[in-house]
């Protein structure tokens, strides 16, 4: 990772391009532990911040690559657009191919 960096960097300088540091993040992906992660990692003289989760174009990106949180948060539960419903049966057929 450190030299996929630091090539990108060298090509990005080539181009009058730097690396914002207090905008880049650092987000693990990983089935491990987040707990060991440090705070910070280190990358030459970049110090980046250790993120655990984001907002991207409206939609919240994690660590767990969990997608359950953003589902709940876009799409009201099945209560709200049915109030009326008890269990999902009594939803119209035409209604539950959507």
């Amino acid at each position: 990772m450190i030299e996929a960096f630091t090539s990108s960097e060298r090509a990005a300088k080539g181009m009058n391009l730097f690396i914002n540091q207090e905008k880049t993040k650092y987000m693990p992906v990983t089935k491990k532990s987040h707990a060991s992660y440090p705070h910070y990692l280190e990358v030459g003289p970049y110090k980046f911040q250790v993120v655990h989760s984001f907002n991207y174009l409206g939609s919240d990106v994690n660590c767990n690559n969990n997608i359950s949180a953003e589902i709940q948060k876009t799409y009201p539960s099945r209560k709200q657009v049915f109030p009326q419903t008890e269990k999902e049966s009594d939803v119209p057929l035409d209604l539950k191919k959507h």
